[in-house]
C-alpha cells in the first residue's frame, strides 16, 4: 500500500493497480481566538479548528514567540509576566498553515 497527495498519483497509483491511502492536507487553522489579554499567573484555552475536516492529520504543534511573556502547551496559554507574544498553532502535516493568536499580559 502506498499513500498518494492529489489527483495525478491516485491516478498513477490506480494504473499501476497499487493499494494507495489519500492523503488530505490541512489548508487553513482557525483559532478560538486573536488576541488575548491575560493576567500574570492567569491561563485559558485556545481551542484550534482544522480545515478541510477530513484532514488525515490533525496533529498541531504549539509554541510561544516569548515564554518569559506566555507558554502554551496542547493550547492553554498561561501568563508568565507582563510583555507581549505571539502563540502560534502549526499543522504537522507540512508545517507551513500556521495560525497566530496575539497575546498581552498586563496588571
Amino acid at each position: 500500500s502506498i499513500v498518494v497527495a492529489g489527483s495525478k498519483a491516485q491516478k498513477y497509483a490506480e494504473e499501476k493497480g497499487f493499494a494507495y491511502t489519500i492523503v488530505t492536507s490541512i489548508k487553513h487553522i482557525e483559532l478560538s481566538e486573536e488576541t488575548l489579554e491575560l493576567k500574570p499567573k492567569k491561563s485559558t484555552v485556545l481551542k484550534a479548528v482544522i480545515q478541510p475536516l477530513e484532514s488525515t492529520s490533525k496533529t498541531v504543534q504549539w509554541f510561544s514567540s516569548d515564554i518569559r511573556v506566555a507558554t502554551v502547551k496542547d493550547g492553554k496559554v498561561s501568563a508568565v509576566g507582563e510583555g507581549e507574544c505571539d502563540i502560534y498553532c502549526r499543522g504537522m502535516d507540512c508545517g507551513l498553515i500556521t495560525a497566530v493568536c496575539h497575546v498581552t499580559v498586563a496588571k
